[in-house]
């Protein structure tokens, strides 16, 4: 089975922010085998960011989008990188296939930090990093086409329903 390869959005909010989205989260990924990508990764001095942009967000198969304050700033004001993804995001988002996904994670600033042409779907909060290895674990699931959680099959039709419903005498 392929590696789904997956385009990683995100800000150079700080530092930090920068090595938690490397360190933890796309190797993270990787470890999990998803080929996750990001900017630092493909990119060397004098590369075109643009292009590097365009290019993988037309070819993966999903795009995680790492959320803070600063992104969805950037993002509502079309600026620098996040502003470019954001216009190339929009294009996956109507050209996209049914199984592949735009997947929010929320790294700081609560719900407030969810851009608004990501719309209401549903995201990863790892705003904490209590749960960090637990969720990547369901992420992967959910990049690879399965489904986290399994409803139980519905019972059979109990026999004091049955009955009821066919007519019978009242308990």
């Amino acid at each position: 089975m392929k590696p789904p390869l997956v385009f990683v959005s995100y800000s150079h909010d700080s530092r930090e922010h920068a090595e938690w989205v490397r360190e933890v989260f796309v190797n993270g990924l990787r470890s999990r085998a998803v080929d996750a990508r990001m900017d630092v990764y493909e990119l060397s001095y004098g590369d075109k960011i643009d292009a590097f942009m365009e290019t993988f967000i037309e070819k993966c198969d999903h795009i995680a989008v790492v959320c803070t304050s600063d992104y969805a700033a950037r993002a509502a004001h079309d600026l620098g990188g996040v502003g470019c993804e954001k216009q190339l995001i929009r294009r996956f988002m109507t050209a996209a296939d049914p199984g592949q996904k735009i997947v929010p994670i929320l790294r700081s600033g609560g719900d407030a930090a969810i851009p608004a042409f990501l719309g209401t779907r549903l995201y990863v909060d790892v705003q904490t990093d209590a749960h960090t290895d637990e969720l990547l674990d369901q992420l992967a699931t959910v990049l690879y086409g399965g489904q986290v959680y399994r409803a139980p099959p519905v019972a059979e039709l109990p026999p004091w329903l049955a009955e009821k419903l066919a007519g019978g005498a009242p308990e």
